[in-house]
């Protein structure tokens, strides 16, 4: 792969996101985790995950971050039905991490990748595919893709789209998209690049927030590989645009 192509892919350098800030991060997790499984706390995450009754349900998150969403889902999955062979996948570019996740919380069926999520010829796809072997076309019931569209480029959105549709569960899969609204989307653009570009990563920050997603662009993109939107909800007060986001169901 050409460096210069994927400039984009590396992390943005945040002034203050050190090694400790990292591990606080995920102390946190570990203990939001522990009062849910608790019974002292809920997480709207795992809201509808644990409505998932059926057994052997797999869910893909793309550009996992912290990886929040991963391991509340997959305790979700399990609280109510522990023989439920539930598995968890997610793959994100920021080795820091994945490293951080796979070390604090990776079991077999709750698994870590790091790589780029356009491209399904990736290492991280092979690996996942490797050690899922005993799986016969591994396709997944639910794909996340959380605040991740907007900063892809508009060069690989349709390679994006190719691996949604790859993997995918035919007929029942659902493609959830959270992006914050077109407003939000030009405030990061504007002030939180401008910020970046004080930073190393000042180059970067400017690519990292170049595109405005909307529900039509989604829309294009579905029809494209044999898909649709099924429903669109929109969050946030009408008064403060730049709190508004937008939860998109994509299915067959």
């Amino acid at each position: 792969m050409r460096e210069a192509a994927w400039q984009w892919e590396k992390p943005l350098h945040r002034p203050g996101r050190s090694t400790d800030r990292i591990a606080r991060v995920f102390n946190g997790i570990e203990k939001s985790l522990q009062w849910y499984n608790d019974g002292k706390s809920e997480n709207n995450v795992v809201r509808t995950t644990e409505k998932m009754e059926k057994k052997n349900t797999a869910v893909l998150e793309l550009g996992f971050g912290a990886g929040t969403n991963m391991i509340f889902t997959h305790s979700g999955l399990l609280k109510n039905n522990s023989d439920n062979n539930a598995l968890v996948v997610g793959v994100e570019l920021n080795n820091g991490w994945v490293q951080n996740a796979r070390s604090r919380f990776s079991t077999n069926t709750l698994q870590f990748y790091q790589g780029d999520i356009t491209d399904s010829e990736a290492a991280w796809a092979k690996e996942m595919l490797q050690k899922n072997s005993e799986i016969d076309d591994l396709k997944f019931d639910v794909i996340y893709l959380a605040d991740v569209w907007e900063h892809i480029p508009s060069y690989r959105v349709v390679p994006l789209w190719l691996l949604v549709k790859q993997f995918l569960k035919p007929a029942s899969g659902i493609l959830y998209i959270h992006i914050p609204s077109p407003a939000k989307q030009a405030w990061e653009r504007d002030h939180l690049a401008g910020v970046f570009e004080k930073t190393k990563a000042g180059a970067t920050a400017k690519q990292f927030f170049e595109n405005t997603v909307t529900v039509d662009e989604i829309r294009k993109g579905a029809t494209c590989v044999g898909l649709n939107i099924l429903k669109v909800e929109e969050h946030g007060s009408l008064k403060t645009p730049v709190s508004q986001s937008i939860s998109i169901f994509v299915g067959h």
